[in-house]
């Protein structure tokens, strides 16, 4: 699967259901595991992993005009007060196309 294809599968499952403050939450807003058939909504993390996080990142330091060397924190920017999944999935939109400039 290339990085592209992992970043798609993992912005369908925000844009199904976006949580804050754990990977991935039930139907009912309790913690569940990312992978647990009962999980309905994710974080970044939770929704995203192995070789889409890479792109992500490189997108996060780019929207905060952050140099590359620069760690940045996904699950900070994630759950970040007032964040909301509509700037999420934004983010998705933009690791994408850098993903798609790899190819």
């Amino acid at each position: 699967m290339t990085q592209k294809e992992m970043l798609l599968q993992a912005r369908a499952k925000i844009e199904t259901g976006w949580c804050q403050y754990n990977e991935a939450k039930d139907e009912n807003g309790s913690p569940v595991a990312p992978f647990s058939a009962e999980a309905v909504s994710f974080c970044i993390l939770g929704a995203a992993h192995g070789e889409a996080l890479p792109p992500l990142r490189t997108a996060l330091r780019a929207r905060l005009g952050l140099p590359e060397w620069v760690r940045v924190s996904l699950a900070d920017y994630n759950d970040a007060k007032g964040r909301t999944q509509a700037e999420i999935l934004a983010l998705f939109d933009e690791a994408i196309k850098l993903a798609e400039k790899d190819e």
